[in-house]
């Protein structure tokens, strides 16, 4: 059994993205980076250049979906600067949405191979020149390592020398049981994987790249390579920081990972070794506490083994056992 997603290109097939320049698309480039954007192009334009600026590779495109749909706003001002005619820019007759905004990029992407932006995040210079051999391997997805931080960081990153390191991993789909490891940006994916898997999936937002990542990586050859090549930026305008989406985060992260166990092909062991470091992403000490019993519960119901059920089940049982004398310590105290 595997995940199974709609097909999410067909949610906003009505909705048209226009082309706003008279240049000619001619030879399909290699590699797309798209970018996505909404009101935000005070950064918008240290995602364009970090894009623009990509250092001893040329066969490439950059792509900027815009999500405003009003006309004479400060992101076409901006725009309107560049002369490069490796910059194609789309604005959408309405909002997508960023993930429906993720999935027009895919489509209007014409290069084999596509990477995503935010509009408030950047690659390294070398980003494309250091992926780029390891698109001839074997691999059908690949991330680097992103540095997070906030703007005061962004110069050292652009200007620090990446080495000849050549140590890339595997990813393995059970890794995703511990939580996202390909965060945006930085990853590299061939156009033709997303369009088979259907895009990332609307239905798990505000986490659907983490469940397209763990799709990819079920279901073709995903790698890492032991590199800082992208930069994800911290500040307030970041939509994980919304306490409202930070919960809806929490609550889907839940359910997605209990997806997980249900569906991906390991042993009952294997996904109970990974049960115990699956919860470092909750925020509060109860909200672990729920999740581990919930996460446990959905590892029974799929366990094909009866000792492993009854070993896991006893187990269950002993975790709640330990939180209500726990609770009734704490009421005893008061």
């Amino acid at each position: 059994m595997q995940l199974v997603f709609q097909n999410n290109f067909i949610v906003n097939e009505k909705i048209s993205s226009t082309l706003i320049s008279e240049k000619l698309l001619v030879d399909s480039p290699y590699v797309s980076i798209v970018i996505t954007t909404y009101k935000r192009s005070h950064v918008l334009r240290e995602a364009i250049d970090s894009a623009l600026d990509q250092q001893d590779y040329n066969d490439y495109e950059v792509i900027v979906v815009d999500n405003e749909s009003e006309v004479g706003t400060a992101t076409e001002a901006l725009l309107t600067r560049y002369s490069n005619e490796n910059l194609f820019y789309y604005k959408n007759s309405e909002n997508l949405g960023m993930v429906g905004n993720w999935n027009r990029g895919i489509q209007l992407a014409r290069g084999k191979w596509i990477t995503i932006l935010h509009d408030d995040d950047l690659l390294h210079p070398q980003f494309l020149q250091k992926m780029i051999e390891y698109t001839k391997k074997e691999y059908d997805m690949i991330a680097c390592e992103t540095l997070v931080g906030d703007s005061l960081k962004i110069k050292d990153f652009l200007q620090k020398e990446c080495f000849n390191q050549k140590s890339i991993r595997k990813l393995r789909s059970i890794e995703f049981i511990k939580g996202n490891m390909i965060p945006f940006p930085g990853v590299l994916f061939k156009k033709t994987v997303a369009m088979e898997i259907g895009g990332f999936p609307q239905e798990y937002y505000p986490i659907s790249d983490h469940a397209f990542w763990a799709q990819c990586s079920e279901l073709y050859c995903g790698g890492c390579v032991q590199l800082r090549l992208a930069f994800y930026r911290l500040s307030e305008l970041n939509e994980s920081k919304i306490s409202q989406t930070r919960q809806k985060m929490i609550a889907m992260d839940i359910q997605l990972r209990k997806k997980f166990v249900e569906t991906f092909k390991y042993n009952d062991m294997i996904k109970f070794f990974y049960y115990h470091t699956a919860n470092r992403r909750c925020i509060t000490s109860n909200k672990n506490k729920l999740d581990k019993r919930l996460f446990l519960d959905a590892i029974i119901k799929s366990s094909s083994s009866s000792m492993c059920k009854a070993i896991f089940y006893g187990i269950y049982c002993y975790s709640l056992s330990l939180l209500f004398i726990r609770q009734a310590i704490k009421c005893l105290i008061k």
